[in-house]
């Protein structure tokens, strides 16, 4: 398979970058979807009239390859499956997070603890549960056919493909590889590093930024001649890409903890606040903030402490040695 094989797929969205991007691959064994598009009905009509554009309809598509559980890239899963009984791939943890068995009352405690006003927070987590709800009705959980592992290679429409898990964006995220082709989803954008959510205020949010230098790193690695984002222009050069990406990274860690000090005590709420532009919507980069700091904490640069379920953040005193993309830095 080569470049000649992809149609893009261009649809428009209503929030921040304005677009996202899915793909059809023509195989000689069948027809693959990469990710599918915004839900709603004017979404369903953009998807459709882009399928014709590239000679095809919903009822072509042999197999369905889902990036990530978000409503810009499941957004129409249930209306191809209808149209073609296609087979859906993910990764191997998605239904669980879909399911999300106990998640409401952890995300309430973890919100409470990152610094949500109590009077606030209860609006909060439930406007971030119905993103996952919106998510499960987009991509129910027993859609799914195959559940992939990471590195795990499968065949697709007589061509071998490997699923790389590279969580940061979203933990269960998967970019696909195909020969030289890499499908990045979300995970590896040239115009932008991608914004950090991950497992949003599940427990492990304080991992994410950790993780988005693991995936940056590994994509940076591959050898693509052509890389298919979710977000922003095709590109060929996946090791610039990660090198911005995690040149970016290190620029909001560096701020965060410039933050920190530069406060008595604060929450993660109160380094957002701080550090936040009138343009940011804090719904989102909040999680940026959150990772930061647990990646601080992680190299021995912050150090916590939880008083009545909030968690405050201090310079730590000892100074230490960080292993970090650059190598070994005094702090």
């Amino acid at each position: 398979m080569d470049s000649d094989d992809v149609h893009r797929l261009d649809l428009s969205t209503e929030w921040t970058p304005d677009h996202v991007a899915a793909y059809l691959l023509e195989a000689d064994e069948g027809l693959v979807l990469v990710d599918a598009g915004v839900p709603g009905d004017e979404g369903e009509k953009e998807l459709r009239a882009e399928f014709r554009e590239a000679g095809h309809t919903f009822a072509d598509v042999d197999d369905l390859l889902v990036t990530h559980p978000h409503v810009d890239h499941d957004g129409h899963v249930r209306s191809v499956l209808e149209d073609s009984g296609a087979t859906v791939y993910a990764y191997e943890d998605v239904p669980d997070r879909l399911r999300y068995e106990g998640l409401e009352e952890r995300a309430l405690r973890n919100a409470r603890e990152v610094g949500i006003p109590e009077t606030e927070v209860e609006d909060t987590i439930d406007r971030w549960m119905e993103g996952i709800r919106t998510n499960r009705e987009c991509l129910p959980p027993d859609s799914i056919d195959v559940l992939l592992e990471d590195d795990e290679t499968f065949e697709v429409a007589g061509h071998d493909f490997e699923a790389l898990h590279t969580p940061g964006h979203q933990a269960e995220h998967l970019a696909y590889a195909c020969e030289s082709l890499l499908f990045s989803g979300d995970a590896l954008i040239e115009a932008f590093r991608p914004v950090i959510y991950d497992v949003g205020f599940d427990d492990g949010m304080y991992e994410s930024v950790a993780k988005c230098y693991d995936t940056f790193e590994r994509l940076g690695e591959r050898e693509a001649a052509r890389v298919y984002p979710g977000h922003g222009p095709v590109f060929d050069e996946p090791a610039d890409a990660a090198e911005d990406s995690l040149g970016s990274l290190d620029a909001l860690v560096d701020s965060v903890s410039e933050t920190v000090e530069s406060l008595e005590d604060p929450t993660v709420l109160e380094v957002a606040m701080t550090r936040k532009k009138p343009s940011h919507d804090l719904r989102h980069l909040i999680f940026d903030n959150i990772g930061a700091v647990g990646c601080l904490e992680q190299q021995g640069r912050l150090e916590s402490y939880l008083e009545d379920g909030i968690r405050h953040y201090t310079v730590a005193e000892e100074e230490v040695s960080v292993v970090g993309t650059g190598g070994e830095t005094p702090v």
